[in-house]
């Protein structure tokens, strides 16, 4: 039998002693590839204190932690190439991304007032101007993004809130301005607690000056005047959703202007009174400025009495129809047809011709076999006072006067024929030279 070795009590912790004392060292000083001899794994990467605690009997992570001088975590990932990030983040907090810490400015509103596309001044980019209404104030706003601008158009319609990130404002810090980097989503019904308006007063509650608005209004801008009626037409029925249009004319204190007034706001007037009508729009006809009616408009009745005591000089300024007798055309200019929307029934501009096409005004997205066509014609003659006319048709106006058919049984031959016979023809016709009415005797 081998001999047993006895070892004292002495020898066992001048042992313990030194493995104290050197392991550390050596430790701090090795790289954690290197492997001890003898052994055939790799020694662990640069420890941290609680495995080195463990593998030293006896010695605690605290007192490990007070023997080695505190290391700020760029010295330690210095020292340490074999340290992960999630070894240091217990003791070493990471400072949070600047696009975590800083949230975008965000807004829920509803969306009133999205104008139509229109030119910036220096001609390089199309915007469109709209009004939001928040929980506590009506904001004005730019979109110059056309595919965002659809999205307004499609709240406004629905009348549902959105929520728009990414905002940016106008030098000015008056408008809100939204881009192709601003998110446009529904808003979540728990995130606000405010109801739509259906006609808040909005961008101006106070009236502007007639000459103003001719002056310094663009297109499309929304305005609120305090105005005397002083001429009203009769209403005519237009377009093909079949529309009423009254034409009028309106006076301040500084000029008359001309006023189109649509559908129920029509009944609302009479001539002679005054009122304070919200929410018009401007518009360019034939170049020069009217004030338009429209959705929001808020039409209501006052007693002023500068107003009152205006005559109804001026009245001649505003556009209206003519009826004149022509006595015969002297050419057919042009007869096109087109295929147009179901929905809007307007004239689809890039039909496709396959399952389906989407409409160039409406967005819709519609079965191509489903476009009906429709029909035009240009045609001039001389007037009594020796001025060339040129003047539109419908198709409203070409099968009710001359075909009796639909636009799709209408041959083009035959009806440049029909128009070059007629003579003797009473026309009536708007500003925008469009044939609103005719009678005519066969030939």
């Amino acid at each position: 039998m081998k001999e047993t070795k006895k070892v004292s009590y002495s020898d066992l912790i001048a042992t313990m002693k030194k493995a104290k004392e050197t392991k550390p060292k050596k430790t701090a000083t090795s790289r954690p590839s290197h492997s001890l001899p003898g052994t055939s794994s790799p020694s662990p990467p640069a420890s941290s204190p609680a495995s080195l605690s463990a593998s030293l009997p006896g010695t605690s992570s605290a007192s490990l932690s007070a023997s080695i001088p505190e290391t700020s975590s760029a010295s330690v990932s210095a020292s340490s190439p074999g340290t992960s990030s999630a070894s240091l983040s217990a003791s070493s907090p990471l400072k949070p991304s600047p696009s975590l810490s800083t949230s975008s400015p965000s807004l829920i509103a509803y969306v009133h007032n999205v104008s139509p596309p229109k030119r910036n001044r220096n001609d390089t980019m199309n915007y469109c101007s709209f009004n939001l209404q928040t929980s506590n104030e009506d904001q004005e706003a730019l979109c110059f993004s056309n595919a965002k601008r659809m999205l307004l158009v499609e709240s406004e319609k629905n009348r549902r809130a959105v929520k728009l990130t990414q905002l940016a404002k106008t030098s000015d810090n008056k408008k809100i301005i939204v881009n192709d980097m601003t998110k446009i989503q529904s808003a979540e019904q728990s995130e606000y607690s405010f109801q739509y308006r259906d006609s808040p007063s909005l961008t101006s509650n106070k009236p502007t000056d007639l000459k103003r608005i001719a002056e310094h209004s663009d297109e499309f801008d929304t305005v609120s005047v305090s105005v005397k009626l002083v001429h009203l037409e009769p209403p005519r029925t237009v377009g093909q959703k079949k529309l009423r249009l009254a034409k009028a004319a309106v006076k301040d204190l500084s000029d008359v202007m001309e006023l189109e007034l649509w559908e129920n706001l029509i009944d609302k007037v009479q001539t002679g009174n005054t009122y304070l009508i919200h929410n018009l729009s401007v518009r360019l006809r034939r170049g020069k400025k009217v004030l338009g009616t429209t959705k929001s408009t808020i039409i209501r009745a006052t007693n002023d009495q500068q107003l009152l005591h205006l005559s109804n000089d001026g009245a001649t300024n505003i556009s209206s129809s003519k009826t004149i007798t022509v006595e015969q055309f002297d050419s057919v200019d042009r007869v096109e047809k087109f295929k147009k929307c179901v929905k809007c029934h307007k004239k689809v501009i890039q039909i496709a011709y396959t399952l389906t096409t989407q409409c160039d005004h409406c967005k819709r997205t519609i079965r191509t076999a489903d476009c009906r066509d429709g029909i035009w014609a240009k045609v001039s003659f001389t007037a009594a006072d020796g001025e060339p006319v040129t003047l539109v048709m419908f198709e409203e106006i070409i099968t009710t006067h001359f075909t009796n058919t639909q636009a799709e049984d209408i041959d083009i031959h035959s009806l440049s024929q029909t128009l070059l016979s007629l003579k003797n023809i009473n026309v009536t016709f708007d500003d925008n030279n469009i044939v609103t009415d005719l009678n005519f005797a066969p030939a």
